[in-house]
């Protein structure tokens, strides 16, 4: 980790001095310094949330690319993986837990009947395992948001399709959806850190 202009920037992945191994274990907080662009990740977290259900009542199963389909929820659910990773980042982790519980609660609240518990049981639990793989990698960033946002993906998908409908069938385009948000974000972390260490 460095100092630019008295404020503190994580070290690029793969290089972890004795600062940024420090804050490994601590909250990556700056939401005093940018208060509205931390609560405007927070609010299009929990907006992220509302859409994957409304998409699911609203669309059904969609393609999602190689021939494969998925319920239209995955199209939102990526992002609100990555988006919480920003409210990990913005805001640290007591806030970060507290936004998953609270979008647990309107998971379930906003879902049809017959797939609330589902939609609650691996909101909860994929994004916890998304914010748990996050915490143990960050700060190297391209790294913590794309293998927490696979894991989560991968457990999301399991736990959704199995209470919901006793079936996997869907299990390769529930991960594919939800894994071009990650893919995405995860390359731009990548360039922009690229850039910075090449100047």
């Amino acid at each position: 980790m460095t100092a630019r202009h008295g404020l503190a920037t994580p070290a690029p992945d793969g290089q972890a001095d004795a600062p940024a191994t420090m804050s490994r274990r601590s909250d990556y907080v700056v939401a005093r310094r940018r208060p509205v662009l931390a609560w405007a990740v927070v609010a299009a977290y929990f907006a992220s949330v509302v859409a994957a259900n409304w998409l699911i009542e609203r669309f059904g199963v969609v393609p999602v690319g190689f021939g494969l389909s998925s319920s239209a929820g995955v199209l939102a659910v990526g992002p609100a993986l990555v988006l919480r990773d920003g409210v990990h980042v913005l805001c640290g982790r007591t806030v970060a837990l507290a936004a998953l519980a609270v979008g647990a609660g309107v998971s379930y609240a906003i879902a049809s009947p017959a797939v609330a518990m589902a939609s609650a049981v691996a909101f909860t639990v994929g994004e916890f395992i998304d914010f748990a793989v996050f915490a143990w990698l960050a700060p190297r960033w391209t790294r913590a948001v794309l293998f927490g946002g696979i894991a989560g993906a991968v457990v999301d998908s399991v736990l959704f399709l199995s209470i919901a409908f006793g079936s996997l069938t869907m299990f390769p385009g529930q991960v594919l959806g939800k894994m071009y948000a990650v893919a995405a974000a995860s390359a731009v972390i990548g360039v922009r850190r690229r850039r910075r260490r090449d100047r």
